[in-house]
């Protein structure tokens, strides 16, 4: 901090502390000479002449930031934080501005993904505390109508019980020991015809209730019904969640046959796996056609299985929906979910790593 400055600490010190304190010693280091010891020497004849022209200088700069206006809310404060983000240089975009990458046809994907980040953060934000904060301006300003579409809507607070929920389903969920099974088969090379997918799912025993092909499915060593239930657990309603399954463990047996142990994975994966299908799936909502949507089902690396469990999905949901006993309509959270599914076996099952 320098010689002064250590005076006037001490001097300041003893003032306040009184005669509470004696002062013993002192030790003053003088930490840049000793940096300059540990500098290695070098040959100044191999360094260009021209680089030697101009000494080295110490640079100083000063950055002032406008003092504002006290917020009236803590939505003002973030408001204007949000404003105050368009017009900053960022690194990641190269240096430049929000709004000057917008503009920019090779910075433009950066800034993309940059603000998909940003709505994925105010989204979970609005999650966790039952606010309403929107962000769609800023999209409107940069002009990335590509990826603006409405939001979640508003739900009960979830609170800590949204940052517990990953801790919760492995405290809940033991994986079983399924190392006594075989593995599950290899894919080919090629996506599943319908007619490969209807020879797979005629080689599953038969079951007598939903509780035992759930049991079939964790006895494999899988976290299927944890993970599903930390994903979207609390945005499908018990309703929903019936002609859901069905759909789901289709899937799940056309890609790990009963008998076989389960590919493994980390909950975080497929945590990003569907944060993903699920902002893809409101990019294609967003355009408003069913050719839109059902291409985006189509993009998956196992497009058959998928357009055949979602055609199951929703085909249960209006068998489940007649005669007005339950509310099971169509879910946006569930599609995702089951292509997320397929996404993360069809890459274990091809990872030799599995």
């Amino acid at each position: 901090m320098g010689q002064a400055r250590l005076a006037t600490l001490r001097e300041r010190f003893e003032n306040r502390m009184a005669g509470r304190v004696r002062f013993v010693s002192e030790r003053r280091d003088d930490l840049a000479a000793q940096m300059r010891l540990k500098e290695p020497d070098f040959d100044e004849s191999l360094v260009p002449p021209r680089l030697l022209e101009q000494e080295r200088e110490l640079l100083l700069s000063t950055t002032r930031i406008p003092v504002f206006e006290e917020p009236n809310s803590v939505e003002e404060a973030l408001r204007r934080r949000d404003e105050t983000f368009l017009d900053e240089n960022v690194p990641m975009l190269g240096g430049s501005t929000p709004r000057e990458a917008a503009t920019d046809p090779q910075l433009r994907p950066k800034l993309i993904r940059m603000m998909k980040s940003r709505i994925l953060s105010v989204d979970e934000e609005n999650l966790r505390s039952g606010n309403n904060r929107r962000i769609d301006w800023m999209l409107e300003e940069l002009g990335l109508s590509e990826i603006q579409f409405e939001p979640p809507p508003s739900r009960e607070p979830l609170g800590d019980r949204f940052e517990d929920e990953d801790e919760d389903w492995d405290e809940e969920e033991e994986r079983v020991d399924a190392s006594h099974l075989p593995p599950a088969p290899r894919l080919p090379a090629t996506p599943l015809t319908a007619d490969e997918i209807d020879e797979r799912i005629d080689g599953v025993p038969p079951f007598d209730s939903v509780e035992e092909v759930l049991e079939r499915i964790r006895n494999s060593g899988s976290t299927l019904m944890g993970d599903m239930e930390s994903l979207i657990g609390e945005t499908v309603s018990d309703d929903e969640w019936l002609p859901f399954l069905p759909a789901l463990t289709h899937l799940w047996f056309v890609l790990v046959p009963h008998g076989c142990s389960s590919p493994i994975w980390e909950f975080e994966d497929i945590r990003d796996a569907y944060r993903a299908e699920f902002m893809a799936l409101g990019e294609y909502a967003k355009r408003g056609g069913e050719v839109d949507i059902l291409a985006y089902v189509k993009e998956s690396p196992q497009p058959t299985l998928a357009m055949e469990s979602v055609n199951h999905y929703l085909d249960s949901c209006e068998q489940f929906s007649k005669g007005g006993r339950l509310k099971a309509k169509p879910n946006p959270a569930a599609i995702a979910a089951l292509k997320t599914v397929i996404k993360i076996l069809d890459a274990r099952l091809r990872d030799p790593r599995g």
